[in-house]
């Protein structure tokens, strides 16, 4: 009961609720009722233990296969709709986004396949009154257990979909179909998905949620290579562009709401993870600019100031930020290496960047071996 009352604050911290108090206090209801009718559940369940054992050793197969079926259908209908519950009395926009993340999300749909599907087969068996040898309840337990573990994973999931920094990763990754979005609820082209990004981010930092900004920003940092829109879309300049005017008007957002809050000395990390998370999208933008004019020397003379700047960039004291932009020169070496392979890229171009860029690696790392000496010393 304790666990839900705590989940239950933590829910009304992370949205943005629609100005119905009366949505939002239902809502709390719903899950204080919901725990107590748990805790006496276990607590009946506990007491009278020996009679409900005995019961069910004592019973009919069919009626043990019925019990089993409805308990599980129980617990799968309440994870669905305690889940509902928190999206849908989130805000209308807000609802939107999520309902397209959780649809999408093959653990949902895993869950939703093997859940039902064991309730519909228990309960067969037990219409049907199906004699089982004791051997085969091996084979029931097991098929209960995957339940259990099911349940687990929706439950993960599920707090993933809902967590800003596991939101934000989930809709940037998304491959990208095209400008036949019926409307911003489907999300199905890189500008609604981009602009999702940008509602969530605003609402952490309207509500100065510094902590959930600096962790959207990080994921953004980590895994931007995985993003299609950026990284193989036909339009990834422009989406690379617009992203990158959004962060900067998240940044002055930033500035406005979170820098001078009192008991906030985390705050200016949060400029630090702005300053980090817009020079890896300005460098990839820069890049495909300078590859689009097919001009070898401009190419040459952007990475070659990145190298030189190296040591004078202040971020690039972090060993973890320095790490994760080794990894994106790496990927993008791949990357242009494959375009290359597949005619798509010149091979005299490929050669300039593959040089550049290896000198460019090659200078991190040794960077990286400085700082490494640093933290042993």
């Amino acid at each position: 009961m304790f666990a839900f009352e705590g989940f239950k604050w933590e829910i009304v911290e992370i949205f943005d609720w629609k100005g119905l108090k009366k949505l939002q206090t239902t809502f709390q209801n719903y899950l204080l009722i919901l725990s107590m009718i748990v805790s006496i559940a276990v607590v009946v369940a506990i007491k009278n233990y020996d009679s409900l054992w005995s019961l069910i050793t004592n019973s009919s197969d069919s009626s043990n296969f019925l019990t089993v079926g409805s308990i599980l259908a129980t617990i799968s209908a309440l994870l669905v709709s305690i889940s509902w519950v928190i999206i849908q009395t989130s805000s209308d926009r807000l609802s939107n986004i999520l309902m397209w993340i959780w649809v999408r999300d093959v653990r949902f749909l895993t869950f939703v396949v093997i859940s039902f599907t064991t309730v519909f087969l228990f309960i067969l068996i037990s219409l049907t009154h199906v004699q089982l040898h004791v051997i085969d309840y091996g084979i029931i337990y097991y098929v209960i257990m995957l339940n259990f573990l099911m349940y687990a994973l929706y439950i993960k999931a599920f707090a993933n979909v809902i967590n800003p920094k596991y939101a934000v990763d989930l809709i940037l990754r998304d491959k990208d179909i095209g400008d036949k979005s019926g409307g911003y609820g489907d999300l199905t082209d890189a500008e609604s998905r981009l602009f999702a990004v940008y509602e969530i981010i605003e609402k952490r930092i309207k509500v100065g949620d510094v902590y959930a900004v600096i962790k959207c920003l990080n994921m953004i940092n980590k895994n931007f290579n995985k993003y299609w829109m950026f990284i193989k879309d036909e339009k990834r300049e422009k989406y690379l562009r617009d992203f990158l005017r959004i962060l900067s008007k998240l940044r002055v957002e930033y500035r406005k709401n979170c820098l001078n809050r009192k008991n906030k000395p985390y705050s200016k990390k949060g400029l630090e993870a702005f300053k980090k998370t817009e020079f890896i999208v300005s460098f990839y933008k820069t890049i495909e600019e300078k590859i689009k004019t097919r001009d070898i020397n401009s190419i040459n003379k952007f990475l070659s100031e990145t190298y030189n700047n190296i040591s004078n960039y202040e971020m690039f004291n972090d060993k973890t930020y320095l790490e994760i932009f080794v990894h994106h020169l790496k990927e993008l070496l791949e990357k242009y290496e494959k375009e290359k392979n597949e005619n798509k890229l010149d091979e005299e171009i490929f050669n300039e960047l593959k040089d550049e860029l290896e000198k460019l690696i090659n200078k991190c790392n040794n960077k990286l071996r400085e700082l490494e000496s640093q933290n042993n010393n």
